[in-house]
Parts: structure tokens; sequence; C-alpha cells
């Protein structure tokens, strides 16, 4: 008896071995593009991979493992570097989780919403990205990225609201928020393969519009990502008909204390017929591309 049970447990020992080397297996030679809007608990956190191995952040959720357990289902084993990194603004549900990040991988460009913050960890994180020798640069409204098959449009914000509603610092080549930081969130047009994904960070309604109302005309909406979690501050009627998405993408945290995302956010989605995805709902959320 107890020979037939060893059997049967170093049978199921050699199955689970088997399966889980044909998982790693498969995760060496996938090389799919694809974008990730991570399950970082309550916040926000997007993962881009792109042939070659080039990897792209755009910010990493609160001070959580939760960006680097999506990194690691989602980037290949033997890559430890990220190429592009963006925070959209400064508060810590959109940054906390680059501190991990930063103790297993390395950051080659950090691309920062250009305002200054005065929070201790946020002042940690760019004193280890210059540890690291990363390339760190504040980006606004007009600046182009393309890397490989994809295009980064800065829509938000334009350095004309930043010199109006900011104290420049010359020292640092940043500025001293007025107002509330989400106003200062970078706004941006991810384009690739006919998709086109507008990110908001956590910016405010009446920047939003007018951020649509100014934007050239080129593409539809494919994927919007719901500003701030879903919250009141983050979505109207009139910007659902300036945006005309087919699918919007809400980053929230599960049973969260801020009751994210609000009711009335749900019926204006479903009143327009948009296709609503949640991280709290469905964890990583994955568009190949």
């Amino acid at each position: 008896m107890e020979s037939l049970i060893s059997r049967h447990v170093i049978l199921s020992i050699l199955f689970l071995s088997i399966i889980s080397s044909a998982l790693f297996l498969f995760k060496i030679f996938d090389n799919q593009q694809k974008l990730v809007f991570c399950d970082v608990g309550q916040g926000d956190g997007v993962y881009i991979r792109l042939k070659n191995s080039i990897d792209i952040l755009i910010d990493a959720g609160p001070e959580s493992t939760g960006m680097s357990e999506c990194l690691n289902k989602n980037m290949q084993p033997f890559d430890k570097t990220i190429d592009y990194v963006f925070i959209t603004h400064p508060q810590i549900d959109h940054y906390g989780g680059l501190i991990s990040v930063f103790g297993h991988y390395t950051i080659k460009h950090l691309y920062v919403s250009p305002i200054i913050s005065t929070n201790v960890l946020y002042t940690q994180l760019l004193k280890e990205a210059t540890k690291q020798k990363t390339d760190i640069s504040p980006i606004f409204a007009g600046n182009l990225l393309t890397i490989k098959d994809i295009t980064i449009y800065v829509l938000w914000p334009t350095k004309n609201y930043i010199k109006s509603y900011a104290l420049e610092n010359k020292k640092s080549n940043m500025y001293a928020p007025i107002l509330d930081d989400n106003n200062y969130s970078l706004i941006m047009n991810i384009n690739i393969n006919q998709s086109n994904y507008l990110l908001t960070g956590d910016a405010p309604i009446e920047i939003l519009e007018e951020v649509l109302i100014n934007r050239k005309k080129t593409q539809k909406i494919t994927i919007l990502k719901v500003s701030h979690h879903g919250s009141l501050t983050g979505l109207s009627e009139r910007l659902l008909d300036l945006a005309d998405p087919t699918e919007a993408v809400i980053s929230c945290g599960r049973n969260n204390k801020y009751k994210f995302p609000n009711k009335n956010v749900l019926k204006l989605l479903q009143s327009h017929h948009i296709i609503i995805r949640r991280t709290d709902k469905e964890k990583d959320i994955i568009y190949p591309l």
C-alpha cells in the first residue's frame, strides 16, 4: 500500500515538473506583443511588451508587489531590463510599485510628469533611478515617441498650462504644482496596429474634454482607460461623445474603500454600449498587439 502511495506521489511530482517546465519554455519562446492593464490593486499600472524584448511601463500601482507579479507573469524569464517607464503623476498609487521594480530590473529611461513632489517615497524613487544611471526626463504635450511598432503621443500637460499653474524651479527643470497633482497627469495616446489606447492617469473631466476637443482627429479611440479608477471626476457624457471608445478599462482594487468604480460611471458606460473591463473583476487584462 505504501509503495502504491509513493508511486502516486512520484508520478504527481513528475507531472507537475513537466507542466512547470512546459510553461517556462512557453514563456521563453513566447514573443507575442501585448498590452496589459495589470492588477495592481487600488492604482494604475500598464505593461507593454514589444518584439525583441522591448518593455514599457506606464505607472506601477501602489507600494505593493502587484506590478512585480504582473511583470513576472508577462515578461520573458531572463529579461531584466525595462526600456521605458512613464509616471503619469507623483501620487503613490501610480508610482509606489516602482520601488520593488527597481529592486529587480534595470530601467533605461524614466519619463515623468513635469511637477515636483516632496513625498519621501517619490524622492527615494528618483534617487534610486539616479543611482541606477536611469535617464530621467520631464515630458510635455507635443512630445512624440516612436518605439518599434508603437507610437506614443503625449497630449497633456501643455507647457503653457504648466507655466500658468505651476512655479518653475530652474535648478531642477521641474515645476511646483499650485493645483491638485491630478491636473498635471500625463495623458497619452498610444497607437499600434490600427488600435488606439487613450491612457488618462487621474486627469479630471474638464482637462480630458479639452484634450479631446483639441486632439487632431487621427483614428478612433479603441480602448479608453477610465480616469481616476472609475471616479465621477474622470468621466462625463460629453467625454464619451468625444472619445467614442469601443471598450473602457477601469483599474481599481477589489473592495476598495472609495467604492470605485462609481455606479453612475458604470451606468454611463452601459448607456453608450461600451464594453466594460475591470481589473478588480478580471485581474490582469491582456490585449494582444
